[in-house]
């Protein structure tokens, strides 16, 4: 459990950086009760199948995260994403503002206040894998990443989905990218997000995150907090994203941030296509 004074201070800083942020900037809470596994809108591809077995075990979250991709939604496929993402967050965990520049298009859009409040509750991230859906353009991608994510305090570790858009800059290397992107990009980009096999994803981390909550009363604990905070923030400000505060969430194109509108899970970055918030 949570000890009472470190309870007090964690909140009044949840509560500050939902006033700040928003809550899309922290960490999505899930809706109460089970998340179920659902399918909807067929765009890109036809509906993935996944035997019940399998979803038992990919949602278990004493177990490492085993969903293997679809045609559509390739797991892993590309060891230089693979490896800027792990240098991407690497260089995050460690506010590592130098080491960031040549990961991403435009370092000056990258929010520095906003790095420096999430490390004040984020501990580690690990166990990254990287989904990829090609792009219309060859070296561009909108990637997926799944982590597992270490909350400060606390040791059980927490299933995160993020997104982000990746290309290859002149040099010939692969960055993630903030800048502004063109209405064939945004297409591409909203269609991935709202596939069947995207969709799919989304609720299996979503699940797994449940169980998570549910499995553990310190993150039960930390998430009521944040329920809390986002409840009292969303009072006080008037704002509207109170759905939001409601639906896990995904990367909508910035890094570390739930995809707008998009069912998914913890982290906070929104790139909606160029910046990171």
């Amino acid at each position: 459990m949570i000890h009472k004074t470190k309870r007090k201070k964690l909140l009044l800083t949840l509560y500050s950086l939902v006033l700040t942020l928003g809550f899309v900037g922290l960490l999505a809470v899930p809706t109460g009760g089970s998340a179920k596994i659902q399918y909807s809108g067929d765009k890109l591809d036809k509906e993935p199948e996944i035997p019940d077995e399998d979803i038992k075990q990919i949602t278990d979250s004493s177990s490492t995260f085993s969903f293997e991709g679809t045609d559509f939604l390739v797991k892993d496929a590309y060891p230089e994403i693979n490896k800027l993402v792990n240098d991407y967050y690497s260089a995050m965990m460690s506010n590592d503002m130098d080491s960031m520049e040549g990961l991403v298009s435009d370092i000056t859009r990258v929010d520095k206040n906003l790095i420096r409040a999430k490390l004040q509750y984020m501990e580690n991230i690990s166990n990254i894998i990287c989904y990829t859906v090609e792009g219309p353009v060859e070296g561009t991608f909108r990637v997926y990443v799944y982590y597992d994510l270490q909350l400060r305090g606390i040791s059980t570790l927490a299933p995160a989905l993020s997104a982000m858009y990746v290309t290859m800059s002149s040099d010939g290397n692969y960055v993630i990218y903030l800048n502004e992107i063109d209405d064939e990009a945004q297409d591409f980009i909203e269609e991935a997000d709202e596939s069947v096999d995207v969709k799919l994803l989304s609720s299996l981390v979503s699940e797994r995150l449940n169980n998570v909550i549910n499995s553990d009363a310190s993150m039960k604990e930390f998430y009521n907090m944040m329920e809390s905070a986002v409840s009292t923030g969303t009072q006080d400000t008037g704002s509207g994203d109170a759905d939001a505060a409601q639906t896990p969430a995904v990367d909508s194109g910035n890094l570390d941030a739930p995809v707008d509108n998009m069912p998914v899970v913890p982290d906070a970055s929104d790139v909606s296509g160029a910046a990171i918030q």
